[in-house]
C-alpha cells in the first residue's frame, strides 16, 4: 500500500489561530492537495484555460465508496477552492510523494536519524481524519530545529548516501553507464534539495509545517 506524504508551510501569522481551529486545519489540507492537483493538470493541459482544467477535473471525479459521504467532500473541496481562487490563491502542497520513504531511510544512516522520523510521524494531530490519520502541525520552533539538522546534509551527500543505500553494486548492473549512474545520482541530489529548499524556507520565515499522510 502507497503511502503519500504532503506538507504545507504555514505563516507565522497564521499558525496560532489555525492551530486553535482544528476544523479549518482539515479544510487547509484538502484546499492544498487540491490547489496542487489542480496547477499539476494544468501543467499538463497548456492549452486549455484553468477554469476549463478546474471544471474537467470536477467532471470526471470517481463516485468511490459512500457516495453521500464522497458527494459532501467534493462539495466542501468545491468551496475551498473557488473561494481561494477568488482572492488569488494558488499555492499548492508540497508533495513528497511515496518519496519521504526513501529520504527517511537514506538519513537513518547518517548523525541523528531521529530528525527526519520526528518530522514525517510525530507532529501534533488535529483535526479530521484526512487519509491516514488526521493532520500533524509542527510549530516554527520545530521547524527551525529540522532546518538546521538539514544544513548537516548537502544534496551531494544525500546522493552518496543513497547509492550506498539503493544498491552497492549498481556499477555492475547490465546496461549501466557512468553517465546513467550520474543521472540517478543527480534525481537523488534534487529529490533532497526540493525538499530541504522548502524546510529552510518555512524556517526562514519562521512558518509552522502541516503535514499529512494519505
Amino acid at each position: 500500500m502507497s503511502v503519500e506524504f504532503s506538507m504545507f508551510a504555514i505563516a507565522a501569522g497564521r499558525y496560532e489561530a489555525l492551530r486553535a481551529d482544528p476544523m479549518a486545519i482539515t479544510n487547509e489540507v484538502i484546499l492544498r492537495g487540491a490547489l496542487r492537483h489542480l496547477a499539476v493538470m494544468s501543467s499538463f493541459k497548456q492549452n486549455m484555460s484553468e477554469a476549463d482544467v478546474l471544471a474537467e477535473i470536477r467532471a470526471n471525479r470517481p463516485p468511490g465508496e459512500g457516495r453521500l459521504q464522497m458527494a459532501e467532500l467534493y462539495a466542501r473541496q468545491d468551496r475551498l477552492v473557488d473561494a481561494a481562487l477568488t482572492r488569488g490563491d494558488r499555492e499548492g502542497a508540497f508533495e513528497l510523494g511515496t518519496s519521504w520513504r526513501y529520504i527517511e531511510d537514506i538519513m537513518a544512516e547518517g548523525e541523528q536519524p531521529q530528525w527526519p522520523t520526528r518530522f514525517f510521524h510525530y507532529a501534533p494531530k488535529f483535526g479530521e481524519k484526512v487519509g491516514y490519520g488526521p493532520a500533524g502541525l509542527h510549530d516554527p520552533v520545530a521547524v527551525a530545529a529540522f532546518a538546521a539538522y538539514l544544513e548537516l546534509w548537502t544534496p551531494e551527500r544525500f546522493a552518496a548516501a543513497a547509492e550506498r543505500y539503493a544498491n552497492p553494486k549498481r556499477r555492475d548492473w547490465p546496461g549501466m553507464t557512468k553517465e546513467l549512474e550520474a543521472h540517478i545520482a543527480g534525481l537523488d541530489a534534487n529529490l533532497f534539495r526540493d525538499f530541504k529548499t522548502y524546510i529552510l524556507a518555512a524556517a526562514a520565515a519562521r512558518a509552522g509545517m502541516l503535514v499529512w499522510m494519505s
